[in-house]
């Protein structure tokens, strides 16, 4: 994790504690690791067609990589010390690798526990913009993308509704999965890489 991310603490409105990741935590880094792993496997249109002997051995060192560059900031409930949901994060280019939020937390703001979501306090607290404008976001899953609808093929008949997804509230946002690659791949070029 970027050295940047500690020099960055913020207090985030109603119950929440918005701070940077703490890399010497192996407890908190096991949780970051594990369930960004977890859910885009199960969540994401293209993890979800891999099987874990695939995935995990594939897309973890990738994980780790974009978490030793990148800045991560946790929002915490402060009474019990609970890490709710954290966001990797770049400033320079903008980029939102992950974002996470714990089930329960996921609709705090809706039930009038937060003034404002736990997501949305973390991009705040970022320094991104809050609308995400020429934010790109490398990881997208379902939650993010939307589903289309379920189509009966024979008959054409509609048996579920399709969903639109969170980028259709941030139309300035840019998805691409690929912009860690290639930058990623420039950055060995610079420095050379042992082949």
């Amino acid at each position: 994790m970027s050295t940047d991310a500690a020099q960055r603490t913020d207090a985030a409105p109603g119950a929440l504690t918005i701070r940077a990741a703490d890399p010497s935590d192996t407890q908190e880094l096991h949780f970051i690791l594990g369930t960004w792993r977890q859910n885009y496997w199960k969540q994401s249109p293209w993890g979800r067609r891999l099987t874990a002997a695939v995935y995990i051995p594939g897309h973890e060192p990738v994980i780790q990589r974009l978490l030793a560059r990148s800045q991560v900031l946790v929002a915490v409930e402060p009474s019990v010390g609970e890490l709710v949901g954290y966001l990797v994060f770049e400033l320079k280019p903008k980029l939102i690798h992950w974002t996470y939020v714990k089930d329960a937390w996921r609709r705090a703001r809706e039930h009038g526990f937060l003034p404002e979501g736990v997501a949305t306090s973390l991009v705040r607290a970022s320094g991104l913009p809050a609308d995400l404008d020429g934010v790109t976001v490398t990881h997208a899953t379902f939650a993010w993308l939307g589903s289309p609808p379920l189509t009966d093929k024979s008959t054409g008949r509609e048996l579920k509704r399709g969903t639109d997804g969170l980028q259709a509230r941030y139309p300035r946002a840019i998805t691409n999965p690929y912009v860690w690659v290639n930058r990623s791949n420039q950055e060995e070029g610079a420095h050379g890489s042992a082949r």
